[in-house]
């Protein structure tokens, strides 16, 4: 399952009022990706691989 795939999923899925952070982390270099994954409701946020600590930093001191 990729990411897409993933959130198509998590989509059918009713958590009410609770509705945690997705940090798409992806490996793509296609923008359209980027703006695809901005366009959608679900995803808090998107990131381009590697995962560095200092991004991990960033993500936990903004969202947490």
């Amino acid at each position: 399952m990729n990411g897409w795939e993933f959130l198509d999923a998590y989509k059918k899925i009713s958590l009410g009022d609770k509705m945690p952070k997705i940090i798409m982390l992806s490996s793509s270099i296609n923008p359209d990706d980027e703006e695809k994954a901005k366009s959608m409701a679900e995803i808090t946020e998107f990131r381009n691989k590697p995962l560095t600590f200092e991004m991990v930093e960033e993500i936990v001191g903004k969202y947490f």
